[in-house]
């Protein structure tokens, strides 16, 4: 009886200590080390270095532009810069998504679990570059425990595509560094009329963008300073952003044709208006943008990109300015002299002072071809 009772007793125990170990089991998969989203709906990342909550990503997909996670599409904690830490809140390692199409590269369709600091990791998001993760079972991404006092990579934003089609030029100066000059391959550079191979008169700049993180900077100056490139017909569109420092009446930003003695031209002229300039057969103004009254005629506005649209029909003697895709100008048959387009045309973007007026200006995504490109 006495082993009877002892083997009953053993028995209740080992069973009650199983139960125990498996409620246990349950509570850790119910929430997660590190906080990682175990289903549709977004949780909060516990924080490793103070006591407020981080939000933590979705995991159905990458995550938001502009969220709280500082993405690689510029999201930034609310009130605080990027770069920056608020006391106490550990951020996000950037570009990481749990699963879906924004996982990181040797994801699965698992969820990842996510500390709320990560260092020494360059973790891909959606469309970025860098250090993929190890990749456990059934596809979930494991990651490393946080490092308190060290703050994750931030990724960089996305690099905006120049829209070029299938157009034989097209130029957004990411391809060389800040500071440097413009692919020497195409373009040729002038510094107050002088061809020179490099010039800080004219260099690609980090400071301001249209599309992506560079740009072509041109200082202001009485001469002519810029960049040139040889388009391979006499017919054809381009399409230029620009940012002008300022808008007085003379100075020329784009010229198309021979150089700057026979050539059509975006020039100021009248009250900071946009006019097609032609030089060569006459100095002709279109439209009459100095007659004091000129209803038609669109006004440039200093320190905002705009976009600048050329059409060239070398044959029929026709050109056409488009200002934001709004038209500002044109030439029909030849009107009041038509400077003819060589063969292969040159294409000045840049900055010439004229008539006592001097504009430095920001110059991106540069295209041309056969078609028009458009604003996009």
């Amino acid at each position: 009886m006495d082993r009877f009772r002892t083997c009953i007793f053993t028995l209740a125990s080992a069973a009650l200590l199983a139960c125990s170990a498996g409620q246990e089991q349950d509570d850790e998969n119910t929430v997660p080390v590190f906080g990682g989203s175990s289903g549709p709906a977004a949780s909060l990342v516990p924080n490793t270095a103070g006591s407020n909550p981080n939000p933590a990503t979705s995991s159905t997909g990458g995550v938001t532009p502009g969220s709280s996670t500082g993405t690689q599409g510029g999201g930034t904690p609310s009130g605080t810069p990027n770069n920056e830490m608020q006391p106490g809140n550990a951020p996000i390692a950037a570009g990481m998504s749990n699963s879906g199409s924004g996982a990181s590269s040797g994801g699965g369709a698992g969820a990842a679990s996510m500390p709320g600091a990560m260092a020494g990791m360059n973790a891909a998001g959606a469309g970025g570059a860098g250090n993929a993760p190890p990749t456990g079972a059934a596809g979930a991404t494991q990651m490393p425990s946080a490092q308190p006092g060290m703050m994750p990579p931030v990724a960089p934003p996305p690099t905006a595509p120049v829209n070029c089609g299938n157009q034989f030029l097209c130029e957004d100066f990411e391809g060389v560094a800040a500071g440097a000059s413009p692919n020497a391959a195409v373009w040729t550079l002038f510094e107050s009329y002088s061809q020179r191979a490099t010039s800080t008169e004219v260099q690609v700049s980090a400071q301001l963008a249209h599309g992506g993180r560079q740009a072509l900077r041109v200082v202001a100056s009485g001469g002519r300073s810029g960049i040139v490139a040889t388009l391979p017909q006499s017919s054809y569109f381009m399409r230029a952003w620009l940012n002008i420092d300022a808008a007085p009446v003379g100075p020329v930003f784009i010229g198309l044709g021979t150089d700057q003695n026979s050539e059509t031209r975006l020039r100021i002229q009248g009250r900071s208006f946009a006019t097609i300039n032609t030089v060569g057969p006459g100095d002709a103004v279109h439209p009459d943008a100095n007659s004091g009254n000129c209803p038609e005629c669109v006004t440039l506005t200093p320190n905002r990109w705009f976009c600048a649209e050329f059409s060239i029909d070398n044959a029929g003697q026709n050109a056409t300015l488009w200002i934001d895709g709004v038209e500002a100008a044109s030439i029909v048959n030849g009107e009041k002299g038509w400077p003819a387009q060589p063969a292969q045309p040159k294409l000045f973007v840049g900055s010439m002072g004229l008539q006592g007026g001097m504009a430095g200006v920001y110059i991106d995504d540069v295209a041309a071809g056969p078609t028009r490109i458009g604003c996009n």
